[in-house]
């Protein structure tokens, strides 16, 4: 039976959407999302609830639009207004040095790299509140791509494969989730030079 879930044809013509691979990029980007909450510039306590708050309105949301938009569609589009708004809170001069140590802020490379990042930017200096609305639209999005994708393996994979493969492509994502906290906590890795 374990080798039917991958000679299945139905499952290769649908392995993206429900592949290990495609499970843990959106398990690294949700349970980023959520830890990363500690770096935005407000209280971490206020911020981590309306974060999290935004939970039920994604998944009323996905109630209303999923069978009229369809999970495709819907699932690309949230994922990239997530990236989008994530990226987009960059974009405010003064943030790009949340989280890091100011020692590390002024050297080398990272100063290069704030730098530049607060010299491309047009838009008003260090506002907090518009830095933790952009994270938590983009957190909003990826609840609803994420949610979508729970629903992708079951609904795709062929029946008498059905169970291995949720499993499997559950453990998948999982095991990715073990990796957004190095990933998150990354920028306050001390480097040796």
């Amino acid at each position: 039976m374990h080798h039917l879930l991958f000679s299945c044809s139905v499952y290769l013509n649908v392995s993206l959407p429900s592949s290990p691979s495609h499970r843990m990029l959106l398990s690294i980007v949700y349970d980023g999302h959520a830890r990363n909450v500690a770096n935005l510039p407000m209280d971490v306590f206020k911020a981590f609830t309306i974060a999290s708050a935004t939970e039920l309105p994604a998944d009323l949301l996905l109630i209303a639009t999923l069978d009229r938009w369809g999970r495709r569609w819907l699932a690309f589009g949230t994922l990239l207004f997530s990236g989008f708004f994530s990226i987009l809170t960059l974009a405010f001069p003064g943030t790009a040095t949340t989280g890091l140590k100011e020692e590390r802020a002024q050297s080398g490379v990272y100063r290069d790299l704030i730098k530049y990042a607060n010299d491309v930017s047009s838009l008003p200096s260090g506002d907090p509140l518009a830095v933790a609305m952009l994270a938590i639209i983009g957190r909003f999005c990826v609840n609803i791509t994420y949610n979508i994708g729970l629903q992708y393996a079951a609904e795709l994979l062929p029946t008498v494969v059905r169970a291995q493969g949720v499993a499997g492509v559950h453990i998948a994502g999982y095991v990715a989730a073990l990796l957004s906290p190095v990933i998150v906590y990354m920028v306050s890795v001390v480097v040796i030079h």
